[in-house]
């Protein structure tokens, strides 16, 4: 099998990493009830915008640096462990900046917990071997780790072995215990994989017989719709039986007790941190939903999204660092504000501009701010040499 040298960028991915960056962003932020529920659902079901970001990275490390491997693996090699450390110093970077706010700032109910109070060095020595990480960039240290075996991935795929990798990888989440990196390294794997022969992919999909083709998509598709939808209302019933229950019948109250018991049962199978065999099958599910969906009305979904995803999807980093940085302050200086629809929209508004602006514009910032800077340095070097008498102005 032939994989060309550069694959053709996909309108779809870009559009799809960023919808799952505009989620991440929102429930981040924690306002609810708000507008954007309707697209993000707070966060509260069996499956997450978390395991779509991890699988979409997996993806687009396959489909651009796989074909590029075949050819050049120490180069290759070299830019992705590059890239690891310089998310390694990111993520030192953030855990301590997120600590020393917390610190001085305390944290207000509703903020982001988990802040280590201990002395300096025990604080640098648990940053520094990621046993403590902190603030809205925790996906850093994790991408780091997985990038570190990634060309390892690849010189396996390239050597035709990828169910090697895969079979690897799976072993390692059957005995991941509660190791977040043991589990969720299986998304990252499965996604590089995929993304390797995501051509191949697309055109035996293509190659189906019409109705054929059909029918599989419409039943990807209502699947995941339809397990989301339940998952609504179990979520629905389970707040209904935890609040009060006064006013309602004895029947309606039977069948919410009944289903927060039964959504108590399964949430083993769906346990996040594991990454349990539930929440891993329903994941996949619906991220091949969604794939299908975007990547047949990617045109329509670009216009009217009016470019908003595609600009998030396109510089994912600096999106999800920018982010973290401006919704922890935000979160402690917001936190005494009462939560309401209106309220809640206008801050996750605010944001989700301010974020998009800022990435649409970053190449234009950055510049001004180095013209900025070499304009106050050079005229700072200019006076101090005046001052010096080393000129021959008069």
């Amino acid at each position: 099998m032939t994989i060309k040298l550069n694959n053709p960028r996909l309108l779809a991915l870009d559009l799809l990493r960023g919808y799952f960056m505009f989620v991440i962003i929102v429930n981040h932020i924690g306002r609810f009830p708000s507008f954007y529920d309707l697209f993000t659902a707070r966060g509260e079901l069996w499956v997450s915008a978390a395991e779509g970001f991890f699988l979409i990275s997996g993806i687009l490390i396959g489909y651009v640096y796989g074909p590029k491997f075949l050819n050049n693996m120490k180069a290759v090699s070299k830019k992705l462990w590059l890239r690891a450390g310089k998310l390694y110093l990111w993520s030192v970077f953030f855990t301590l900046f997120f600590t020393f706010i917390g610190l001085i700032t305390g944290l207000p109910p509703g903020t982001k917990p988990g802040l280590l109070e201990t002395n300096f060095l025990n604080l640098i020595y648990q940053t520094l071997t990621f046993r403590y990480i902190y603030g809205w960039a925790d996906f850093l240290p994790h991408f780091v780790i997985f990038l570190l075996f990634t060309p390892l991935v690849l010189y396996l795929i390239t050597k035709r072995k990828w169910w090697v990798a895969l079979v690897a990888s799976l072993l390692i989440w059957v005995f991941r215990g509660n190791s977040f990196d043991l589990a969720w390294q299986l998304l990252f794997v499965m996604g590089i994989i995929c993304g390797y022969y995501l051509p191949t992919i697309e055109k035996r999909y293509r190659g189906l017989k019409g109705q054929l083709r059909m029918t599989l998509g419409v039943a990807i598709v209502t699947s995941a719709t339809i397990g989301i939808t339940l998952n609504l209302l179990i979520n629905k019933a389970y707040q209904l039986t935890s609040g009060s229950m006064v006013g309602l019948s004895s029947a309606f109250n039977s069948i919410s007790t009944s289903t927060s018991a039964y959504k108590s049962s399964l949430s083993p199978y769906f346990d996040k941190m594991s990454l349990a065999p539930g929440r891993l099958i329903f994941a996949l599910l619906c991220f091949v939903a969604l794939y299908l969906l975007f990547r047949k009305f990617e045109n329509q979904i670009d216009k009217y999204t009016f470019g908003f995803l595609k600009v998030l999807g396109q510089k994912p980093l600096f999106v999800y660092g920018l982010s973290a940085i401006v919704i922890y302050p935000l979160q402690i200086l917001i936190a005494p504000i009462p939560s309401g629809l209106i309220t809640n929209l206008a801050i996750d508004t605010v944001v989700l501009v301010f974020i998009y602006l800022s990435t649409y514009y970053r190449d234009n910032i950055i510049t001004n701010l180095k013209r900025s800077y070499f304009y106050l340095t050079a005229k700072t070097r200019i006076s101090s040499i005046k001052k010096t008498g080393l000129t021959n102005d008069k």
